[in-house]
């Protein structure tokens, strides 16, 4: 989980889906990193962006 401070239009879907693809990178990397030190699948582990002033929650996919 990713919490993000960036204030997201919840009513504007290109908004959201615009904030999550400019921190897919980041979030991807993270998963990376944490399927490498657990020992997991990275289909096995799950990013979550939390944009903290709107209260939106979006999910990463795993990255190929």
């Amino acid at each position: 989980m990713d919490w993000k401070t960036d204030v997201v239009d919840p009513g504007d879907p290109g908004a959201v889906a615009g904030a999550v693809e400019q921190y897919r990178p980041q979030v991807e990397a993270y998963m990376r990193a944490l399927a490498t030190t657990e020992g997991l699948a990275l289909n096995r582990v799950e990013g979550i962006l939390g944009f903290v002033a709107t209260g939106i929650a979006r999910s990463v996919s795993s990255p190929s």
